[in-house]
């Protein structure tokens, strides 16, 4: 007798504002960088100078700007990477006394789309403060407004006219590594140009009582509920038009209906293929439905505004936040989840034998077949094999799982 086999692969979770008050109303600095006969103080290998288009060129070489003991204060200005660079890749400082003590506010476009600060600190006492997803793609040839606010410990940074900073981070070794010092613009490999530098002295006190809230780009509940709509709509189940040799397989890997937990579903409804769906939810498969977080090496990235000491990862942090963020279910709350997958088969399977092939659960998983229960599995990825043989059959057959991302019955 010939075999036929259904074979599926499911990974599944293991759970795993403006500024109230200035010290100044006038700024102590402004560059429009319309004299291209202006002298710059520069640091680098390659080249800072003002262009004849009224704007300031730089690559693999940074200007300073302002004077050495400014402490408090807010600087602001434009920049792009000119048309037909690679990508973009923004670079400035602040607080800089030098080449070796000041803060570093990187935005990097390419694969990555984010933006860093860090604090660079003489004898090794560098560390990264922060890295956060921009919430768009820089391009070429478009400006990007830049203003960062530094008061004391606290650092500020809006992009393009935000209402709340990109970022909002406290720094307790600002005093020690990196107290004072002007503005550098420049500094990437990429050219890339500046324009209408303002430097502007704040008050000790300017941020006081100031809510320390970020910008955010989440979906409202109403965009989630509208993506949840057009995905469910467009799910369409898994067919085998006909068999083909002695063995066929079936991949079900891709769309399944997904139905989290904290729903509050009844097992008889959830396996019940005459109990209708269209309120769930789609999930991928291999998915996880949390941020995997297990090959980090061990960086501290517990909160939004902490420090992260290692940046090896950071970009993969921030895909897989980014990732569970973009889910229509609320990922935080998931510890337990109801998968559907309806499977459309031909006349030949009847007879024959079929094995259905979980490939890797995690961890506790209970299975059924057309509203019947067809056991449970205990284990982290572990291969699960089901005798399907008289459970599917001809035409619309329904398979279930129920996946508890710890340890207990299903």
């Amino acid at each position: 007798m010939s075999v036929s086999s259904i074979k599926m692969l499911c990974v599944s979770s293991m759970v795993v504002a403006s500024l109230s008050a200035t010290g100044a109303d006038a700024a102590i600095y402004r560059n429009d960088f319309s004299n291209p006969s202006e002298k710059l103080l520069t640091v680098g290998r390659g080249s800072t100078h003002v262009g004849r288009e009224g704007v300031l060129v730089s690559k693999d070489n940074y200007a300073s700007f302002g004077a050495p003991d400014m402490k408090d204060y807010s600087v602001s200005f434009r920049a792009r990477a000119p048309k037909g660079e690679e990508q973009v890749q923004i670079w400035c400082g602040f607080r800089a006394a030098n080449r070796f003590d000041r803060y570093i506010l990187g935005i990097k476009g390419g694969i990555q789309n984010n933006v860093m600060l860090m604090r660079m600190g003489y004898k090794g006492n560098d560390e990264l403060m922060g890295v956060r997803p921009l919430g768009f793609t820089p391009r070429p040839g478009e400006w990007i407004d830049v203003r960062i606010e530094v008061v004391g410990n606290r650092m500020r940074v809006f992009l393009n006219g935000e209402e709340h900073p990109h970022m909002d981070i406290t720094d307790p070794n600002a005093s020690r590594f990196a107290p004072e010092g002007g503005v550098t613009l420049g500094g990437s490999w990429i050219l890339t140009e500046f324009d209408d530098l303002v430097i502007t002295p704040l008050a000790p006190d300017a941020l006081d009582g100031v809510s320390d809230k970020e910008w955010s780009n989440p979906l409202t509940p109403r965009q989630k509920e509208d993506m949840r709509r057009s995905q469910r709509a467009s799910y369409a189940g898994k067919k085998l038009d006909s068999l083909s040799g002695a063995r066929t397989e079936l991949s079900l890997d891709g769309d399944w209906l997904f139905m989290p937990g904290y729903s509050d579903i009844a097992e008889k409804d959830a396996v019940d293929p005459d109990k209708g769906d269209s309120d769930w939810h789609v999930m991928n498969v291999p998915d996880f439905w949390n941020p995997i977080r297990i090959w980090l090496h061990g960086e501290t990235m517990g909160t939004p505004r902490g420090h992260m000491p290692k940046g090896v990862s950071d970009t993969y942090y921030m895909q897989e936040t980014a990732r569970c963020e973009g889910y229509t279910f609320d990922y935080r709350r998931t510890r337990d989840a109801w998968y559907r997958q309806w499977v459309d088969l031909p006349q030949e399977v009847e007879g024959r034998n079929i094995r259905l092939t979980f490939d890797a659960v995690s961890r506790a998983t209970g299975r059924y077949i057309n509203g019947k229960r067809v056991g449970s599995h205990l284990g982290m990825y572990g291969q699960i094999d089901v005798d399907a043989s008289g459970m599917l059959h001809p035409g619309r057959n329904l398979i279930v799982l129920r996946v508890i991302d710890k340890t207990g019955g299903v």
